[in-house]
């Protein structure tokens, strides 16, 4: 079979075709990696103690977008509890009146700030702080484009969270955090 101008011309415009359409796919990619990257949440966590004040355990969305909240882990001397109380009555001999804030399931707003608990008795504070380093919290969260990550941190009063990329958070357990 001879090649003719027009069959030439035709398998040029093929490849040129396909070319166009692999660039194309090509960004809509990279695209699409900039903008995740655009909305890239981060939670962080710190304690706040004032001797003789309130002690409050804090989370905060330092990052780029909004934060979905999937799951919430805290555990005292590596052993998970389901709720406040249970965290407590590990730490303080006595009951300990105090406030806290349910955030599985809930979103994170750039910027935004939140007590996971508040203790405002002074001596129930000074209590829990001197054991809060038996403390370990873990929070898995996502962005808008179903990214995941979870942040742990041991040591309430003088760990530094750690960040790890994940597929998917775990479903919650019977926790109340």
């Amino acid at each position: 079979m001879k090649l003719t101008s027009s069959m030439i011309t035709a398998i040029a415009a093929g490849i040129v075709s396909l070319s166009a359409l692999s660039v194309s796919i090509y960004e809509a990619y990279l695209m699409r990696e900039q903008q995740a990257a655009s909305v890239l949440p981060i939670i962080d966590y710190w304690s706040s103690y004032e001797s003789g004040g309130a002690y409050s355990m804090n989370l905060a969305n330092k990052g780029l977008g909004p934060a979905y909240i999937k799951d919430i882990e805290i555990s005292v001397d590596t052993e998970p509890k389901r709720n406040w109380t249970e965290v407590l009555r590990m730490l303080a001999a006595a009951p300990v009146a105090h406030a806290e804030s349910a955030m599985i399931g809930s979103v994170m707003a750039q910027g935004e700030a939140n007590a996971l608990i508040s203790i405002p008795d002074p001596d129930a504070a000074t209590a829990i702080w001197r054991e809060a380093e038996r403390l370990s919290i873990r929070v898995c969260y996502c962005s808008v484009f179903k990214n995941c990550w979870e942040t742990v941190v041991t040591n309430m009063n003088t760990g530094t969270p750690t960040t790890s990329e994940i597929d998917l958070c775990p479903v919650p357990g019977p926790t109340l955090f």
